[in-house]
């Protein structure tokens, strides 16, 4: 899906505004660990070096912004959750077991979102994200919001998945988009994925995020 451009021109004012306030950032510590393992913070350090990535803690937003942003990662999460649920029903139906399609209706009433990690990033040219997922921080799904993209040629500054296929030959592909500004992206965040380099004097600037759906009787779905 996209965003309309009033909407990227409201978090883009949010995010310079972030980005402008050394303070604040100081406070964030450059806290906005993506990559987990063997020599992580390195690997983030040292793969984004002229542009910056930090945590966002919506306690330094004004009400107004937090709101937004909250809005908008909520509702996305139920977008995809809600789509993903619905799978399952299908799969459920085709078993004909319609006390377990009744519970899942009733479950999806009562889902709520919970964010679990918020981050902006600025990447220069050079910068570049190494394969990496997001399943060690407890999330459930992970999304990516770009709200500035410079006019590069494929495939730079591709974002990249690659499905756990091993030798599976139906399964062993990386599947790659070009991300064009407004675009909206989520994963199970169990997903590998990487983010190729660029060339170009312009910025590119996005939200990511990791989420979690829950329901009334379940901690996760």
């Amino acid at each position: 899906m996209s965003l309309n451009d009033s909407y990227i021109e409201k978090l883009l004012r949010i995010i310079n505004k972030l980005s402008s306030q050394q303070d604040i950032k100081d406070k964030l510590d450059k806290s906005g660990q993506i990559v987990h393992g063997t020599r992580a913070k390195e690997l983030q350090k040292n793969s984004i070096v002229n542009g910056e990535i930090y945590g966002i803690n919506l306690d330094y937003l004004n009400k107004d912004d937090s709101q937004l942003i909250v809005q908008l990662i909520t509702t996305l999460t139920l977008l995809y959750g809600n789509t993903i649920h619905s799978h399952v029903q299908k799969d459920i139906a085709l078993m004909d077991d319609n006390n377990a399609i009744e519970l899942l209706k009733d479950e999806a009433k009562s889902f709520k979102v919970k964010i679990e990690a918020l981050w902006y990033v600025k990447m220069k040219q050079g910068d570049y994200h190494v394969l990496h997922e997001h399943s060690a921080s407890g999330a459930i799904f992970s999304g990516a919001i770009y709200l500035d993209v410079p006019d590069i040629p494929w495939p730079q500054g591709n974002m990249n998945w690659i499905p756990p296929g091993g030798r599976n030959t139906m399964y062993n592909e990386t599947w790659q988009v070009h991300p064009k500004r407004g675009d909206v992206f989520m994963w199970p965040s169990w997903l590998l994925h990487t983010v190729y380099p660029f060339r170009s004097e312009k910025e590119r600037i996005m939200i990511s995020f990791n989420s979690i759906l829950l329901s009334e009787k379940q901690k996760g779905v």
